[in-house]
């Protein structure tokens, strides 16, 4: 786009929103009070009134839903509070833990998956990732902690934290792109005086999952009252939930058998149920076909019989052996933590009008965990008697096996030669010392951010502006991964002498030779040698460094005064570059890893933005309402990788009466491709898919890459909502909004299991593409799937979001002496959650799954008498469907046995305790039970980051302030 162009896009966005405001006549009337301003802390804050939410005196009205701070106006986009009152009461050790109390949203992360996993946890609204939900700390952006430009929230300090402020509508051209699903703002307590601080321990009832966490903030003016200096930190760590063999079958796994038999055997093809184990792995090895299936290969040579239960290819129900593979082995269920943050900000008024700020923040946060034991896998190479070798991600993804192999018994090797048996299949998971589950290290171990700044008040309007630097370092190691061309040598023996040698060695040629390699015994639990381990595991690296300038300029303040209120207006620019710069081990670089093998990657990207807001007051006093407003904003972003684009919004605030106001939004936002999106080169991973052909579920290949060449998705937002405050209720408020979001051009994968659905049953071609079969047979096992950032056709969403509020002293109702009581109720319904991939693929619709259900509500009554406060914590989540796609019955292939999950009920206590001397609050001791009833994860899944993954625990900590 040309320079003029992007000038005429400029001046356009300006001109327009000035000429609605210029429009209006101007008379003299004055500036209605805001409502933040006439509100004090409450320990239960509205859904609309974001300033009453633990403001500290002289902090600044911020209302995220907004651009414009002045001019007495209440913005049109819903905006949820979470203030420091509540953040306390969840004894957090992360702000994930508030923020759960906003149905709206959702933690999503690796934190409590199973296999290679972190701790990392994002802010997602709405479902629809956490890429499309915008993080700030006091209004500005903060630097990413990942490639898809997500922030990990365990990287600010709660302690430190006045209120979070959640825009739960679109609000892009307010705040900029990525605020497809809403803003979550972080608001510091910048006017702080004195000392906080806080200390807790936890534990489950499981005796896992211990946790720690001290803090502490300082405020305090200086220069005789012109500057301020707010400094504070936080270490937390937790050890996580570990592989769980002593924890009850609810909180270790249940998982689905596949039934390719479907049409004949009268039974679903998908079975779910509680005890579902493999079949084709075990822990010292095994036969998995032929006259010797079910052979097990115990140590000093000995063999079993494998106990099968109800079998299904590669899966079973039940089974009667001492250890079978279950479906999700190994690895942490809840991986640990550790994480310290530092944050400071001055302040200085250089004058009466000019204020200069900074602040820095340093933080560390790190998970250091186990990830699932690999499974054997391989071919044996080079092996004249069984060439065949295995099928690439087949059904079982065994080694062939010859009877020649060395480390096999002659009693072995008699009774297969009796069976007419040369090779077989063999399955094997490594659990000895050395290999086990991998031990994963993954996290930022630095994160530094520097912001320095300018605000200048100049009567009806102020001026900010700022620079700010970030720079975050993320790395990702496996210890004990598995380096396949190593491993191939190592299992593929021979005999050589009285020695056993790895066949490389012993082929009579130098061609090929590796005088490192050691011969790998696969039969029998802790057969293999210590140095053949060490041969053939290693670590693998990703180490990746994200870099973000911003430099930022607005101005907001009043325009003028018309018929009926104040004009306000705000504008700015900004500028922003990111870059990314990762480099990976060169086994990752040439795919050799088992798993998980990462590419280095660079890139970099720069976005200059423009925007307007306007805030119209069109009636005050009226007949027909109390006042109405018109809010109006604009923004243009020009992407250096996409090119230029305009985000809109139009909301409108009617005051019928004192007691209700009603408001409506519609809004165009936009989001551009990140660098995972855009630049991730391809990555090999393993994983199971479910063959849609025929029901049956096995490990395969599955590759994932970037996409340079993706366009911007736009948004269309629309929310419309009423607020009600009656003056015969005292203290009660409601609110509800309606929304809808529907995302054309939407940018994003969908998962290998849906490739395979858009191609064999949608047979859609551009998806039959991404999907490689065994010798390219259309029967053949799935042995490859590609997986790449696309533009996909849409995704909508649509609910009603709901909340009420109600504080009163009980004292009229049942005496003096009885306290008070807060009552604060949210929830959400989701209509639809629907992603359709391309114009004539299937619609996948996920509203009313359990994962995704239709209502959630979170409910906070606390009680206060005396000393004693006592806050009752409720989160309500309706059962489900397990997946939309399936029905109950038999003899078809989208038939399951169990379609439905029950309701999920949380209920959490918190006790606080005054022990100042003056019963100020000053100092309190405080004990939380979360998950009281220890409700487990519904069936069949615990993965969600939805569901408490811990179970009964408990927190026991005090807090001051001096």
């Amino acid at each position: 786009m040309s320079f003029a162009r992007k000038s005429q896009c400029f001046f356009r966005v300006g001109a327009c929103l000035f000429a609605i405001a210029l429009t209006a006549p101007a008379t003299i009337v004055s500036a209605q009070e805001s409502e933040g301003e006439t509100q004090t802390a409450d320990p239960v804050p509205s859904a609309d009134a974001p300033a009453e939410a633990g403001a500290t005196s002289g902090d600044p009205i911020v209302v995220t839903g907004s651009r414009i701070t002045t001019g007495g106006f209440t913005a049109a986009t819903p905006t949820s509070v979470i203030g420091s009152e509540q953040i306390d009461t969840v004894a957090p050790t992360r702000i994930d833990d508030a923020l759960r109390l906003v149905p709206a949203f959702s933690t999503t992360g690796n934190g409590v998956a199973r296999a290679i996993s972190s701790s990392t946890v994002t802010a997602d609204l709405r479902n629809i990732g956490p890429q499309r939900t915008l993080l700030l700390v006091n209004g500005r952006r903060h630097v990413p902690t990942s490639p898809d430009g997500t922030v990990d929230l365990s990287v600010i300090p709660s302690i430190l934290i006045s209120r979070t402020e959640v825009v739960t509508g679109g609000a892009s051209a307010s705040w900029g792109s990525d605020a497809v699903s809403g803003v979550i703002n972080l608001i510091l307590k910048n006017d702080l005086e004195g000392l906080q601080g806080v200390a807790q321990a936890g534990i489950s009832k499981y005796s896992d999952a211990d946790n720690q966490m001290v803090g502490l903030a300082y405020g305090t003016r200086f220069a005789q009252g012109r500057g301020h200096i707010l400094v504070g930190g936080e270490y937390s760590r937790s050890s996580g939930v570990g592989m769980t063999p002593y924890r009850p079958r609810p909180w270790v796994g249940r998982g689905v058998a596949g039934n390719p038999s479907y049409a004949t055997n009268g039974l679903p093809a998908n079975i779910y149920a509680d005890d579902v184990r493999r079949t084709d792995l075990w822990e010292g090895g095994l036969v998995t076909s032929g006259p010797l299936r079910g052979t097990t290969f115990l140590p000093n040579g000995q063999t079993g019989q494998f106990g099968y239960g109800q079998t299904f290819t590669n899966r079973m129900i039940g089974g009667t052996d001492n250890y079978t593979e279950i479906i999700n082995p190994g690895g942490n269920l809840v991986q640990p933590f550790d994480r310290r943050s530092v944050m400071a900000r001055l302040s200085y008024d250089i004058t009466d009008r000019l204020n200069l700020f900074a602040e820095g923040t340093y933080a560390r946060a790190i998970s250091e965990g186990r990830a699932a034991e690999p499974r054997q896998q391989g071919s044996v190479t080079g092996n004249p008697t069984c060439s065949a070798t295995i099928i690439p991600g087949g059904q079982t993804g065994n080694v062939l096996v010859p009877i020649s192999n060395p480390f096999l018994s002659d009693a072995f090797r008699e009774q297969a030669a009796a069976a007419g048996v040369t090779c077989f299949n063999f399955g094997r998971s490594l659990r000895e010392n050395g290999l086990g589950a991998v031990r994963s290290r993954i996290g930022s171990p630095s994160v530094y951010r520097g912001v320095v700044g300018a605000d200048l008040d100049l009567g009806n309007w102020n001026v900010n502006a700022y620079f700010q630097y970030g720079r975050n370092r993320f790395v990702q190691e496996y210890e004990g991964q598995i380096n396949m061309p190593n491993y191939r040598k190592a299992i593929d023996a021979v005999q050589s002498g009285d020695q056993i040698v790895c066949r490389v060695n012993a082929d009579g040629s130098t061609a090929n030779d590796d005088a490192a390699c050691v011969p790998f015994n696969l039969f029998g639990f802790g057969s293999p040698s210590p140095e053949a381990i060490a041969y053939i595991t290693g670590t693998s690296r990703f180490d990746l460094v994200t870099k973000q300038r911003v430099a930022a300029i607005s101005a907001n303040g009043d325009v003028f005064d018309n018929w009926a209120g104040t004009i306000s207006a705000a504008f700015g620019a900004e500028y922003r570059r990111e870059s990314i710069d990762a480099t990976s081990d060169p086994l990752s670089q040439a795919n050799q890893w088992q798993s998980g093998s990462r590419q280095p990657v660079a890139g970099s990207y720069d976005v200059k933005e423009v925007f307007g807001e306007v805030n119209v007051p069109l009636l005050k006093d009226a007949v027909i309402a109390r006042s109405f407003d018109l809010n109006l904003a604009a923004r243009y972003t020009d992407y250096s990788t996409s090119g230029g684009v305009v985000t809109w919004k139009v909301g409108a605030s009617w005051e019928l009466t004192d007691s209700l106001r009603l408001r409506a939004t519609r809004s165009r936002d936009i989001r551009a491709g990140n660098f995972s999106e855009l630049f991730a080169p391809e990555t090999v991973s393993r994983q199971n898919v479910r063959d849609p052909r025929r029901s049956t579920t096995y490990t395969t290949q599955v590759l994932s890459l970037g996409n340079p060449e993706l366009d911007p998705e736009k948004a269309d937002t629309i929310t419309a909502g009423a607020v009600y405050q009656p003056d015969w209720a005292g203290g009660l408020r409601l609110s509800v909004d309606y929304y809808r979001i529907k995302i054309r051009g939407l940018i994003g994968t969908i998962s290998a299991n849906e490739v395979l659905e858009r191609c064999y049953i949608d047979n859609l071609p551009q998806f039959c593409s991404l999907v490689t079969t065994a010798g390219n047979s259309p029967t053949g096992d799935i042995s490859n799937v590609t997986v790449r950032f696309e533009n996909l056709d849409s995704l909508k969403t649509e609910g009603i979001d709901f909340e009420a509020a109600y504080r009163t002293p009980l004292d009229r109702v049942f005496g003096d002496g009885s306290g008070n009581l807060s009552v604060r109720l949210m929830g959400t319904y989701l209509k639809s959650l629907a992603i359709t991939a391309a114009n004539t693929a299937t619609t996948e619709e996920s509203a009313g799954e359990y994962v995704t259900p239709h209502w959630r509500a979170t409910g906070l009554i606390t009680h206060e008498i005396g000393r004693i406060a006592t806050t009752l914590d409720l989160r309500w989540l309706e059962g489900g469907k397990i997946d939309n796609s399936f029905v109950v019955g038999a003899g078809a292939l989208n038939t399951i046995n169990i379609n439905d999950t029950k309701n999920t009920f949380y209920t959490s206590v918190n006790l606080t305790y005054d022990i100042s001397p003056d019963a100020d609050g000053s100092r309190e001791v405080f004990l939380r039970v979360n998950n009281l009833f220890d409700v487990a994860p519904p069936f069949p899944d615990q993965q969600s980051p939805m569901f408490d993954q811990i179970g009964r625990a408990y927190r026991l900590g005090v807090r001051f302030s001096i």
